[in-house]
């Protein structure tokens, strides 16, 4: 008999984390609290290129493809994330993304006070 499910659970498995301070930034937003997380894991501080059926796919399918382009907007407009097409190649229509850590640093800050 086991007596933890580490000995089960495969290695590799892929999770959606979702932050109790990134639901208090996104105003409850589960999916927004949920792509901030993923943009800490995979995207940090330098431009990085997922296309949103591949962001659909890192969310485990939890949400739709369109939802997920809806909420990567709405973490835009709010400064937290950025996003540009390629620089280089024209015919690219994946986006690029940048976490934009000093904004969402404040964010958590303000309401940490």
């Amino acid at each position: 008999m086991h007596t933890s499910l580490s000995a089960v659970r495969p290695e590799q498995e892929s999770t959606v984390t979702i932050r109790e301070s990134y639901l208090t930034i996104t105003n409850q937003d589960a999916c927004c609290a949920a792509l901030l997380d993923w943009a800490e894991r995979k995207v940090g501080r330098e431009w990085t290129r997922y296309s949103s059926e591949e962001i659909t796919r890192a969310l485990l399918g939890i949400y739709s493809t369109r939802t997920v382009e809806k909420k990567l907007r709405v973490l835009e407009s709010q400064g937290f994330l950025s996003r540009r097409r390629s620089p280089t190649d024209r015919y690219d229509r994946a986006w690029q993304y940048l976490l934009n850590v000093p904004a969402v640093a404040k964010a958590l800050e303000a309401v940490q006070r």
